[in-house]
């Protein structure tokens, strides 16, 4: 079991003394983010502008850990989650982030002070629950039954945004051997603290007796990240396991600790492939297994502040005949970016530039993978039908009528066009979809042009014409008379009886009665 050296209280307390220029700072009073909740913080902080958008966040938490801080102050109000940044020289790998732990979180500065660690004020008699999935892990990894206790849990659902989900981390324990003079084989216990991050969803493949699978693992996608898998005890616990993945602060190094642990491992990164658009399912566990002494963290790496971003421009509303159009992903990235296009929400396959030539009206969605970074934008096409019109005239007039022109075409469309090449003029459709263009008593011939129509920004070309035709005024000739007796029967010639005029015409009695008139022959019996 642990073991719990405290007769050195006085003078590791006296060798502790030193400056902490190079330590982590957690929760900073001067930082908002120090009050925050660890739903805020695994929120705002550690998710940020990562590549997945998050919901239902859930967390188990410990608000009153007992702890002793570096300048021998007592503590009841630790709390088993922080916020954290390391100042410039700091000699940690992760420049803000979050801490899980299944002691006191915000006692994770350091250096690491050795009174602390020997004493038995880090955390032996706090004691909230555990967790299941937690002591599945370790029990088929240690081959035996333990409970669990001390679990700082954090779950949420999550839509990733590529098709990699990962982070980064750094894992750090008190459970490391302690130092030269007294070295301790927790490495080699089956009491060791365990931590997990579990992944479940689409594609996922569950580990044996868990809802999801582990992905707190080495790079052999096999072995799960712990003191006893990551470690450089040879005196205790030979042979040392993967130590190049080790930074220890014990005997020297103890006093520039920038944590307060007696090792930690590297910065480490994890990583599962997933699905774009499809719900995952993310828990983060840590926990004591058996006792509560000597405590472990995990360091989150925070997502940068600033981000990146990606714009596409405004929302596009154009005729049908305009498309394609090239939508331009714009942005400041590193060069290394990548990119993905969805179309309504389905990937387009072969789609990885920063443009994208939009055939089809409808959602468009750019994401940009930067690093640990996404920005994701997106765009609508609105297409309307291209507005269509003709044109017809009244067509023969006679010299002194109006001509009218009849435009037929879209309701509400805008036409452009010209009488005999003349200006450009501009009539709008009416309701029906028809609109008269008049010309008063023309002398000639007149052609109407249709040039341009447009309706809410989409416009053609149009080039339908229609001539209308004038045809001069007749001369009826001079009128003439004639007298007969009323008893008369001898036909009369009306085409004699008038002088001058043009061929043709049509004859029209318009007033009297009796006798026979044949209008086609221009007779009168």
């Amino acid at each position: 079991m642990k073991t719990n050296h405290s007769f050195l209280v006085i003078i590791s307390f006296l060798l502790s003394i030193t400056s902490y220029s190079q330590s982590i700072v957690v929760n900073d009073p001067a930082a908002p983010e120090s009050s925050y909740t660890l739903e805020q913080l695994i929120e705002q902080v550690f998710l940020g502008s990562s590549c997945a958008s998050v919901s239902n966040i859930t967390t188990q938490a410990w608000t009153a850990v007992e702890y002793t801080d570096l300048g021998g102050t007592f503590h009841t109000d630790g709390r088993s989650y922080a916020y954290f940044t390391h100042p410039t020289g700091a000699n940690f790998p992760i420049t803000r982030g979050v801490i899980l732990s299944n002691g006191a979180a915000t006692g994770q500065a350091g250096p690491n002070n050795t009174f602390q660690i020997l004493s038995g004020l880090e955390n032996f008699v706090d004691n909230w629950p555990g967790d299941a999935d937690m002591q599945t892990i370790l029990d088929a990894r240690f081959g035996d039954v333990q409970n669990t206790n001390n679990a700082t849990i954090v779950e949420f659902d999550f839509v990733p945004l590529a098709n990699t989900f990962s982070f980064d981390y750094v894992f750090a324990s008190s459970e490391y051997f302690g130092d030269s003079v007294f070295p301790s084989n927790y490495e080699c216990s089956s009491f060791q603290d365990g931590f997990a991050f579990i992944i479940s969803g689409p594609g996922i493949t569950n580990d044996p007796g868990i809802g999801g699978k582990n992905i707190a693992l080495l790079a052999d996608g096999v072995t799960p990240v712990s003191a006893g898998t990551i470690h450089n005890n040879v005196t205790a616990c030979p042979p040392a396991q993967n130590p190049g993945l080790y930074v220890g602060y014990q005997d020297g190094n103890a006093v520039t600790a920038p944590v307060f642990a007696n090792g930690r491992t590297v910065l480490l990164t994890a990583n599962s492939p997933v699905t774009a658009g499809a719900t995952y399912h993310m828990k983060m566990v840590i926990a004591d297994r058996t006792d509560s002494s000597f405590d472990s963290a995990v360091f989150l790496q925070g997502s940068t502040a600033s981000g990146i971003s990606v714009d596409l421009g405004t929302d596009i509303t154009i005729c049908d005949s305009a498309l394609p159009v090239l939508l331009t992903a714009s942005g400041t990235f590193s060069g290394s970016e990548t990119y993905e296009w969805f179309f309504n929400g389905a990937l387009i396959a072969g789609a990885t530039g920063n443009t994208y030539n939009a055939t089809a009206a409808g959602t468009y969605t750019v994401q940009v993978t930067d690093g640990n970074q996404c920005a994701t934008d997106t765009i609508i096409i609105t297409t309307t039908s291209t507005p269509t019109a003709t044109v017809t005239a009244n067509s023969p007039i006679c010299d002194g009528d109006n001509a009218v022109f009849t435009i037929t075409g879209t309701p509400g469309a805008t036409i452009t066009y010209s009488i005999n090449g003349g200006p450009n003029q501009m009539v709008v459709l009416d309701g029906a979809g028809n609109a008269t263009v008049t010309v008063n008593a023309p002398a000639t011939n007149q052609i109407i042009t249709l040039i341009d129509i447009d309706l809410g920004g989409c416009n053609a070309t149009l080039t339908d014409t229609a001539t209308l035709v004038v045809n001069p005024a007749v001369t009826a000739g001079t009128d003439g008379a004639t007298t007969i007796c009323d008893d008369s029967t001898a036909l009369i010639d009306l085409f004699a009886l008038i002088t001058g005029e043009d061929a043709g015409g049509t004859w029209i009695r318009t007033s009297g009665t009796g006798g026979t008139f044949n209008a086609a022959a221009g007779t009168f019996l």
